[in-house]
C-alpha cells in the first residue's frame, strides 16, 4: 500500500453540525405545527359550553347576564348582600338591569329559573336576583319549586319545613307559609316538605290559581325549578308563566346538553326569554362582555363612615355633619402671647443738621482765562463714588476716627449724618 498526500489539511472555520441557525428555524416551524393542531383537536374534542359565542350558536335567546366565577362562592353565596361593593355583586346588578326589561308589554313578571343539570348556580343566580330586585325597591317574591332538592330556605336561612307542597295539598294557608327576608320587599315561600309527586303538583290546578294570585300582588314572582333534563317539573311549570330563564354554567355544561334543555322547552312550545352564564373565567376571550379584569369601586376610605341598617337595609350616615367647621389653631385664652403683642418703645433719631452754604467762587485770573480762550481742556472732576453697602439693609462701613486702627466698624445713615454734623460743628468752633 502507497499513501500519497495530495493536499495540507485545513482548519475549518466553523462546526459542520450542529447548525444551529437551521435547527432554531425548523424548531420555529414545527412548534407552531404543533400548537395550532393542538388548538384544532381540542376545540373540535371541546363539548363544553366555554362562552357568550357557544351559547349563540344554538340559540336565539339573548344573554342578559355574566356572573364570574368565585372560589368563595359556597362559604358566600349570597354576594350582593355580603360583599355588596364586589365586581360579582355588580354583575347581578347588570342581570337586574336587563332582567327588568324582559316582557315587553306584558303585565305579567313570572319567570322560572331553571338548568340543565343541577350544580350550574341556579338557587344562587335566583336568589341574588330576588336581592338585587328588593334593593332596588320592587316587591319581589321567590318560590323554592324544586320539591326534590329544596336549597333555597337553606341559603336564605329560612325554616323550610312547611311551604309549597303544603299549600298546593291544601294543608295551609298562603299568609301562614310565606316569610319576610331582609327589608320587607322580599318575600319567600320555602319548598315544605318533599311530595312523592311534584311533576302532578306543579301542574295541578291550585299552582294556576297561586300564579295568578302571586301576579296580582307583587311585581315580581321568582320560581326556582329543578332541571330540565333529569325531570320534567319546569317544562310542566314553564308553561304557566310569562318567561323562563336558562342557567349555563361556563365549563360545565356540554353543548348537547343545552342543545336538548332548549328542545325540551320547545316540545311545550315555550321560547326561553334569557340566558344566564354562571362561572365565566375573569379574562380571557369567554369572558362575559368586557371581562372582569377591572374595577371601577368605591375608595374604602370614603364608604368608612357609613354603616349598613340592621332593619332597613339603607345606608344611613353613623354621625350627624357638623354644622360648623371646626376652630383652627390656638384660641385667645390658651396663648394671650400671640395675638396681644408688647408695645414697643419709640425710637427718636437725632435732627438733621443742615450741610454748610458753600463758598462764592473765586474769580478765575486772566492767564487762566486766556488758557481757556484759547482751547485748553479743563481738568475732569470725577463724582465721590457711593459708600459699598453689605450686611443689612441701610447700613455703609465708615472708617474709625481713632488712629493706628485698620478695623471697620458698621454704622447706619442716621448714626452717619449725626456724626458729620459734629465734625463740622467742631470745625466751625475751631
Amino acid at each position: 500500500m502507497r499513501i500519497t498526500q495530495v493536499t495540507d489539511a485545513v482548519q475549518p472555520a466553523a462546526p459542520e453540525s450542529p447548525n444551529v441557525p437551521l435547527n432554531l428555524a425548523l424548531g420555529t416551524l414545527i412548534g407552531l405545527a404543533l400548537g395550532l393542531a393542538a388548538a384544532v383537536l381540542r376545540e373540535t374534542l371541546d363539548t363544553h359550553v366555554r362562552g357568550e359565542h357557544d351559547v349563540r350558536g344554538l340559540s336565539p335567546a339573548p344573554i342578559i347576564g355574566g356572573i364570574a366565577f368565585d372560589a368563595r362562592a359556597p362559604e358566600r353565596p349570597l354576594i350582593v348582600q355580603d360583599d355588596p361593593r364586589s365586581i360579582r355583586a355588580e354583575s347581578f346588578r347588570t342581570l337586574r338591569t336587563n332582567f327588568q326589561f324582559l316582557g315587553g308589554t306584558d303585565q305579567r313578571h313570572s319567570f322560572v329559573v331553571t338548568s340543565s343539570v343541577q350544580g350550574e348556580g341556579k338557587t344562587t343566580t335566583v336568589a341574588n336576583l330576588a336581592i338585587a330586585l328588593a334593593d332596588a325597591g320592587r316587591r319581589v317574591i321567590v318560590i323554592d319549586a324544586d320539591l326534590r332538592r329544596p336549597r333555597l330556605a337553606d341559603m336564605l336561612g329560612l325554616e323550610g319545613a312547611v311551604g309549597l307542597s303544603d299549600l298546593l295539598i291544601g294543608r295551609a294557608d298562603f299568609d301562614d307559609l310565606v316569610q319576610p327576608w331582609g327589608s320587607g320587599s322580599l318575600d319567600v315561600l320555602p319548598a315544605g316538605r318533599i311530595p312523592p309527586n311534584p311533576s302532578e303538583l306543579l301542574g295541578s290546578s291550585a299552582m294556576v290559581q297561586l300564579i295568578a294570585r302571586l301576579e296580582q300582588s307583587y311585581e315580581y314572582v321568582l320560581f326556582d325549578a329543578a332541571p330540565l333534563l333529569p325531570v320534567t317539573d319546569a317544562a310542566v311549570l314553564s308553561t304557566y308563566v310569562s318567561g323562563v330563564l336558562v342557567v349555563v354554567a361556563s365549563g360545565r355544561t356540554r353543548k348537547a346538553q343545552l342543545r336538548q334543555t332548549f328542545a325540551a322547552l320547545r316540545n311545550v312550545e315555550v321560547t326561553p326569554a334569557g340566558v344566564v352564564l354562571t362561572m365565566l373565567p375573569a379574562k380571557g376571550p369567554d369572558a362575559y362582555g368586557y371581562g372582569y379584569s377591572y374595577g371601577y369601586l368605591a375608595d374604602p376610605a370614603d364608604v368608612a363612615d357609613w354603616v349598613p341598617a340592621s332593619e332597613t337595609g339603607t345606608p344611613r350616615p353613623a354621625e350627624p355633619l357638623p354644622t360648623e367647621p371646626p376652630a383652627v389653631g390656638p384660641s385667645a385664652a390658651e396663648y394671650p402671647s400671640v395675638l396681644r403683642l408688647p408695645a414697643m418703645p419709640a425710637v427718636q433719631l437725632p435732627a438733621a443738621v443742615e450741610p454748610p452754604a458753600e463758598a462764592p467762587a473765586e474769580p478765575v485770573p486772566a492767564d487762566r482765562r486766556s488758557s481757556i480762550s484759547r482751547g485748553a481742556r479743563p481738568a475732569k472732576v470725577r463724582p465721590q463714588r457711593p459708600a459699598r453697602r453689605r450686611g443689612r439693609r441701610n447700613a455703609v462701613r465708615l472708617r474709625s476716627a481713632v488712629p493706628d486702627s485698620g478695623e471697620e466698624q458698621e454704622t447706619t445713615l442716621e448714626e452717619a449724618a449725626f456724626l458729620e454734623s459734629e465734625s463740622a460743628a467742631r470745625s466751625g468752633t475751631l
